[in-house]
């Protein structure tokens, strides 16, 4: 996922010209969760009880990364890491 994700992203942001990536991860996926904050993606939020996983209910973490150098800003004063400001 390391290796693929900045890949994807330079192809998504520059080449697809999107604004905005997203991200959700189970609440229980630890290394995926520093995996996105690695790859500069913003945590936003959780999903409480929001999806069922094997009879259980699960939480969904949200990650997000806004295009760098973009004019408009819309992540509201959250603060997760420098490329974003």
């Amino acid at each position: 996922m390391v290796e693929t994700m900045p890949l994807m992203g330079n192809y998504d942001f520059e080449i697809l010209d999107l604004h905005r990536i997203e991200g959700f991860v189970e609440t229980e996926n630890i290394n995926c969760k520093k995996n996105m904050t690695k790859l500069g993606f913003c945590h936003e939020g959780k999903m409480k009880d929001c999806e069922r996983k094997n009879g259980q209910f699960i939480s969904l973490d949200i990650y997000a990364k806004i295009k760098p150098n973009d004019t408009v800003n819309y992540n509201f004063g959250i603060k997760c890491n420098e490329k974003q400001a």
